[in-house]
């Protein structure tokens, strides 16, 4: 065999195993898409590998690349249309997945054993060996992944869909906080944390802070809703018990915590020396996002300043003013489009 041999059925397998990769993925996702949908929840995201779907505020399809790690392993969001048996609703969710795979592996592997795709060779079935080994792979795959899910454990925090079963078919408090949880975090990355049912937010909480995953996501979610509410005494009291409890949340999350903290010390208690204090603790964290980190930077650092009480057109003022007294051409252009804009905008230079 010559090394363009090898090269040339390269090219034919490894496409093969990394398709065959890809769609055991894709259908272990579609699992809990169907899950969702069984249990009456309206789909928002669908990911795996290198391609996103998301559905916008009009109800309009896009499609994008997957930008995060979480995406590229395989995402979906879905929000539940009514909160009457959110528990089994969750629970379809959840074993989806895992049903999916198992599924897709038997009749992947039975197709493979049936049609005799083992006994074929390169000598005589070049194309079709690369079949062959990609139809082996979603099969095995697939497999792997029904496995690897369906088991009960916990890891860096995060559940396994098979636990997450267990956990709402047992009931109780820890259930009912779950289910709410997984409502919640659907509800707010659409954008509609305002408009949350209060009961839902009530039985998220009432499990109590044990320092787990769901906890901190009740707490926080509950913290998220009070600030879009305008209730800023709950924001303030949800915010501390997370500070407070910090040290036993998951470890990716509380960075997201104290940079949170560092926002609402600014912005709502104006105490800008512990907010910065809070944000040097807010180190590098692949959930914390440049948003949290940046509005509670910006709070902090133009705490009271005319930059911050400043609506758009006093803002628009105000950076045109800094823009003027630099004199750059192309900040000039700024400026002159600023001044033609609606609103009052009387730039003068200082001296």
């Amino acid at each position: 065999m010559t090394m363009l041999d090898i090269f040339l059925r390269l090219l034919l397998v490894v496409p093969a195993l990394v398709t065959a990769g890809v769609l055991a993925l894709a259908a272990h996702e579609a699992g809990h898409v169907l899950g969702a949908r069984l249990g009456g929840f309206t789909l928002r995201m669908f990911a795996a590998g290198p391609v996103k779907v998301l559905k916008d505020d009009r109800g309009d399809w896009h499609v994008q690349r997957a930008s995060t790690l979480g995406e590229v392993g395989g995402l979906v969001i879905a929000t539940p249309t009514r909160t009457q048996r959110l528990r089994r609703s969750a629970m379809l969710f959840a074993g989806g997945g895992p049903a999916a795979s198992l599924i897709l592996g038997i009749v992947a592997i039975a197709f493979y054993q049936v049609l005799g795709l083992g006994a074929y060779t390169w000598s005589t079935h070049g194309a079709s060996m690369a079949v062959s080994a990609g139809i082996f792979t979603l099969g095995v795959t697939s497999m792997g992944l029904a496995a690897v899910t369906v088991v009960p454990y916990v890891a860096a925090g995060l559940s396994s869909d098979g636990r997450r079963v267990l956990l709402l078919a047992r009931g109780g408090p820890l259930a009912e906080r779950h289910s709410s949880v997984i409502a919640m975090s659907g509800w707010f990355a659409t954008g509609q944390s305002g408009t949350w049912d209060p009961v839902t937010v009530e039985r998220a909480l009432a499990a109590g802070d044990d320092g787990t995953l769901d906890a901190v996501l009740a707490r926080y979610l509950a913290y998220l809703h009070a600030l879009d509410t305008q209730d800023t005494a709950n924001a303030g009291a949800h915010i501390g018990v997370l500070r407070d409890g910090v040290d036993v949340a998951p470890p990716s999350l509380r960075p997201v915590i104290y940079a949170e903290a560092a926002y609402y010390t600014a912005a709502y208690r104006g105490d800008a020396c512990a907010s910065r204090a809070l944000l040097e603790r807010a180190t590098q964290s692949p959930v914390l996002d440049s948003h949290t980190r940046r509005r509670a930077e910006f709070s902090a650092a133009f705490r009271k300043s005319p930059m911050k009480r400043a609506k758009l057109a006093g803002l628009r003022r105000n950076a045109a003013v800094v823009l003027t007294n630099k004199q750059t051409a192309t900040d000039c252009v700024w400026v002159e489009s600023a001044v033609r804009a609606e609103g009052p905008c009387h730039v003068q230079r200082s001296t």
